[in-house]
């Protein structure tokens, strides 16, 4: 429980950090790759204990040489950080991030934007883990299918939010292009988990169609891990779009994520049903569907709208006691 903890508070760090991490070092255009390079990462580890654990642990020595591995990876990257970090270099300012134009973090709590996206961005998310938890079980008691084809498919599911969370945040390379990539991953993700829970549901036509039903199977997988998780590097984009510390807007939704997909899993697990994660899915859709804004439009009103009058006034009279004209 010690051990699990310290990988918890240690995680937390990471958690907050693509978004703010991209602003220090990346120019504005690759911020949304970096993010998502960042996020993915994590997802990465995740596709490899998916494979490692079944190869390598499957008596008590094993499993002890997997966490000794583990172990070791981690004291390399901590060498490795504490050999090679720098301080963040001095840039261009991002106006939304400007000292003069930041708020205390309780401004968000008034901004319905920020519940928009916090809540549809941690409710998709929670969906994220919550497939690959609880889908070997049905889809081995609903469809028989064998452990080997229901890892097939989790594998599938992880893989395909990877590569795609990679390839939209290199094809969002303005700002405007992240809000527009969201509305379609929310949208492929409710016909992912529609597709899952529909041969789910009719069981016995899957059962009877052979290999047809288990590439129908996969594609839906593919869909539904590509939107659900894909989209969690550019999510980290969007809640940065607020002007206060990244750590704190993106930190508030990677803590509900987890919440949501905590509580999710035990739900669907201790009802044995898919249909609870479609029906989420269709309500994180909705309600970014209707709910979203573009992503720096809506935002003067939490802003300043003074600062660049003050700034104008400050530069007349800096100019008029230096003897030039303003």
């Amino acid at each position: 429980v010690v051990s699990c903890t310290m990988d918890g508070i240690g995680a937390s760090a990471f958690l907050a950090g693509p978004a703010l991490h991209a602003r220090w070092w990346m120019p504005p255009a690759s911020r949304p790759l970096a993010s998502s390079v960042m996020c993915q990462a994590n997802y990465f580890g995740w596709f490899v204990g998916v494979l490692a654990v079944p190869l390598c642990a499957h008596t008590r020595p094993g499993m002890e040489r997997l966490v000794s591995a583990q172990a070791a990876a981690g004291l390399l990257n901590l060498a490795q950080f504490l050999a090679f970090y720098r301080r963040p270099p001095a840039g261009e300012v991002d106006p939304m991030h400007d000292d003069r134009n930041r708020r205390p973090p309780c401004g968000l709590f008034s901004e319905p934007q920020f519940w928009v996206r916090l809540l549809s961005f941690a409710t998709l998310g929670g969906v994220s883990f919550t497939v690959p938890a609880i889908q070997d079980g049905m889809l081995h008691r609903e469809l028989g299918l064998t452990d080997e084809k229901a890892a097939v498919l989790n594998m599938a599911f992880i893989v395909a939010g990877v590569l795609l969370g990679l390839a939209l945040g290199a094809a969002s390379s303005e700002q405007r292009l992240v809000g527009a990539w969201l509305r379609r991953l929310f949208v492929l993700a409710s016909v992912g988990i529609a597709g899952i829970a529909g041969l789910l549901w009719r069981a016995d036509l899957v059962r009877s169609s052979g290999t047809a039903g288990f590439v129908l199977l996969l594609v839906s997988n593919i869909c539904a891990g590509g939107a659900t998780l894909g989209f969690i590097g550019l999510a980290c984009q969007a809640m940065a779009d607020f002007p206060v510390s990244e750590s704190y807007s993106t930190g508030a939704m990677q803590v509900l994520l987890q919440l949501s997909g905590a509580v999710l899993t035990q739900l669907a697990s201790a009802s044995d049903s898919f249909f609870l994660c479609f029906v989420a899915t269709v309500l994180a859709s909705a309600l970014f569907l209707t709910g979203h804004s573009d992503l720096r439009q809506d935002m003067r009103s939490f802003t300043d709208p003074c600062a660049d009058d003050l700034q104008q006034q400050h530069r007349s009279l800096s100019d008029a006691f230096s003897g030039q004209q303003p």
